[in-house]
């Protein structure tokens, strides 16, 4: 009789509480988790999405497929190898399954990714650049994890930098007086109290925030920054069509980014408010394709350097009993 090794409840609850330090838009977390003891079923939360500002709910699966990511690198570091079935059929709000296998053999890498869980932020302050033989040797590392989820990984050549810039500085005109989108934006913004939204210390005083960076529209950040010249450089993920499960592969690959460049000690900051509207979105991927391969469909950017100051403190998060049911 062939014994079945599956990861057991207590570890399948401590995977999803590490999914609560994935990154969402504004810190929105538009995930749920239902577990039989075996399986795991990924689900989004529409209470948490933005109707406005993200009426696709791209934004939103990008944000789900980073919490499986986590759930996946998180369950890699106890030695259990993931499978996931993406969309699997009937409730259209169920986005994957998960279930895991022991690992043939140990993965050097995966504590180290695990252990970044926790400590990643999402820095909005100006950068210090990173030497050159340093990003290089992370943009081959980061375009090589995400072919491996079908995304492409991009560095973007500091000459075409003005394309990103423009596509974020049209974003914020196209909105600046959309009172339903800025509604969106600013009921996530500025709390203090909440286990959800960025607060006001993760957002930089007026006029610091670094290059391409999201424009909040707001006065309510006091992150200090120690310059206001940004040598960030932008990583561009895109995948090969536009649908939830693309969009749901990006946000793996986005999470993997994110958790390698923190273990190397690299500061980040998420952009996917330059990719929602049409021509914004192609002077980003204009910018991508000038740069090297890229792939069609342009879903995220990304900021990375050296943070120009101390250590973020975190964000809210949720509770682990609010976002995680047993079936």
């Amino acid at each position: 009789m062939t014994t079945i090794h599956t990861p057991g409840l207590a570890t399948l609850r401590s995977a999803v509480d590490q999914s609560r330090h994935a990154p969402s838009v504004h810190n929105s977390q538009p995930w749920l988790w239902t577990t039989d003891g075996r399986l795991l079923r990924l689900r989004l939360d529409d209470l948490r999405t933005l109707r406005h500002a993200d009426p696709e709910g791209r934004q939103a699966m990008i944000s789900c497929g980073a919490a499986l990511h986590h759930v996946r690198a998180a369950l890699r570091a106890e030695g259990w190898e993931t499978h996931v079935r993406p969309m699997p059929g009937g409730d259209p709000r169920i986005l994957a399954e998960v279930t895991a296998a022991p690992l043939d053999r140990a993965d050097p890498r995966a504590a180290r990714i695990a252990a970044a869980i926790p400590l990643r932020r999402t820095d909005r302050r100006p950068y210090r650049p990173l030497e050159p033989r340093t990003l290089d040797d992370l943009a081959a590392t980061l375009a090589a994890q995400a072919h491996e989820l079908g995304v492409s990984s991009t560095l973007i050549d500091p000459g075409m930098h003005h394309l990103i810039t423009e596509a974020s500085g049209m974003v914020t005109a196209q909105h600046r007086y959309d009172a339903d989108y800025q509604h969106d934006t600013h009921w996530w913004i500025g709390a203090s109290t909440r286990d959800e939204g960025i607060p006001a210390t993760a957002l930089p005083r007026p006029g610091t925030s670094g290059a391409a960076g999201r424009d909040f529209q707001t006065e309510r950040g006091t992150l200090p920054a120690a310059s206001t010249t940004d040598e960030a450089r932008v990583l561009v993920l895109a995948t090969a069509e536009a649908s939830p499960e693309a969009w749901l592969m990006a946000g793996q690959a986005l999470s993997a980014v994110l958790l390698e460049a923190t273990a190397r000690g690299v500061a980040t900051c998420t952009l996917t408010h330059m990719t929602e509207e049409p021509r914004p979105r192609e002077l980003v991927h204009d910018a991508a394709s000038r740069s090297g391969p890229t792939l069609a469909r342009t879903q995220a950017a990304i900021r990375l350097g050296l943070a120009s100051g101390p250590a973020l403190p975190p964000v809210p998060r949720r509770r682990l009993e609010d976002l995680l049911e047993l079936e």
